[in-house]
């Protein structure tokens, strides 16, 4: 129940944030793999919605920004000598600021801090303090195509509560990404 409300938020609050009249803004869909602190995997699916607007900077880099919705599910397959929780999965809605370098290949770097609701609190052996926690992100890729509408990166996504709750482990996991652009 409560992840189906957490859900249904989520997908509420895509639509108010998404929707601009005036824009005609690109979307995208990706999936991503990877791992993480004790031997986590993670297996995430994200849709992207840019913003809209583009800015450049005075030595000619792109800057704008995308919205994202994403569910993952992580496990670990380790064995621990305390009983943990094993699996647990997660509802992200994430502010992500991208960057392009003026270079042969299109490549940026994306900056990114949201919002994620973990279906558990503790995931191999990390007490991650509460369900409601904090997404940061840090990724470089390149986009390729006619159109630069294939998208290939790597992130480095940190989980942490900050510190609000007595518990604060934190999960940080290193994806790969692959992902294509519409419009």
């Amino acid at each position: 129940p409560a992840m189906r409300s957490a859900l249904a938020n989520i997908v509420l609050l895509s639509i108010l944030l998404s929707y601009n009249p005036l824009v005609s803004a690109r979307t995208a869909i990706s999936i991503a793999s990877g791992h993480g602190t004790k031997q986590v995997q993670a297996y995430r699916i994200n849709y992207q919605k840019e913003w809209g607007g583009n800015s450049t900077t005075p030595n000619g880099r792109r800057i704008n920004g995308y919205w994202e919705w994403a569910f993952s599910h992580m496990y670990s397959k380790k064995n621990f000598i305390v009983k943990t929780n094993m699996q647990l999965n997660a509802v992200t809605l994430a502010a992500v600021l991208r960057v392009q370098g003026k270079m042969l290949l299109p490549v940026f770097l994306d900056l990114g801090i949201g919002g994620a609701y973990l279906s558990k609190q503790e995931i191999a052996t990390r007490n991650l303090g509460r369900n409601l926690l904090f997404e940061e992100r840090l990724g470089v890729g390149v986009l390729l195509g006619a159109r630069r509408q294939f998208e290939i990166s790597y992130r480095v996504t940190h989980f942490s509560n900050a510190y609000l709750s007595q518990f604060n482990h934190g999960l940080n996991l290193h994806l790969l990404t692959i992902g294509y652009w519409f419009n």
